[in-house]
């Protein structure tokens, strides 16, 4: 069954790279996707916020804050983008098996 898309779900299938039409089940596995990436990164925030200002002065340098800038890049959005190739590509390919890609 076609359902009306909306804006975000025309986003969320250009970001991701859905092609085809997507039922309401599909809908609601990108929809469960993209909540636990955006919930996965907020609480990679949250916690590297808080230990950062509880470590000792003679760590709070220079080449720390740099290595954490390097570390939120790496971890923080590479992986939600590993996850989210992932998953995406598990979507494609059950999609693609019932027809619907």
């Amino acid at each position: 069954m076609r359902i009306k898309e909306n804006v975000m779900i025309k986003i969320m299938r250009y970001f991701f790279g859905i092609r085809g039409v997507l039922d309401e089940r599909n809908i609601k596995k990108v929809n469960q996707l993209a909540l636990n990436a955006f919930v996965y990164l907020r609480l990679y925030v949250l916690l590297t916020s808080l230990v950062i200002p509880f470590l000792p002065d003679r760590l709070l340098n220079r080449s720390m804050f740099i290595m954490f800038a390097f570390a939120n890049l790496v971890i923080g959005y590479g992986g939600v983008s590993l996850y989210v190739m992932h998953k995406i590509s598990r979507l494609k390919s059950s999609l693609s098996r019932s027809g619907g890609c």
